[in-house]
C-alpha cells in the first residue's frame, strides 16, 4: 500500500511505501523534510454517516410490528 502526502513547502505529490508509515522523507524538488502520518488510512476513504431522522420526522409514522406489511417491487 502507498502513501501520498504533499510537500508543506512546495506543494509537491509525494509517495511513499506503506512500511514508512510514522518515518519522515525529503522531498526531492526542495530538500524540505516531510513526516509522514502515523496512520496510513486517509479520511476519505471511510463510509458517510447513515441519515438520522429528527424526532419531529418521526411523529405520524406507524410504529413497526408485525401487523404492518411492506412490499417493495
Amino acid at each position: 500500500m502507498t502513501i501520498s502526502v504533499t510537500c508543506p513547502t512546495c506543494g509537491t505529490k509525494l509517495r511513499a511505501p506503506g512500511a514508512s508509515v510514522g518515518k519522515r522523507l525529503k522531498c526531492p524538488k526542495c530538500g524540505e523534510i516531510v513526516a509522514l502520518p502515523a496512520t496510513s488510512a486517509p479520511a476519505a476513504n471511510f463510509p458517510a454517516a447513515a441519515p438520522t431522522l429528527k424526532v419531529s420526522e418521526l411523529k405520524g409514522l406507524p410504529k413497526p410490528g408485525f401487523r404492518w406489511l411492506y412490499v417493495v417491487l
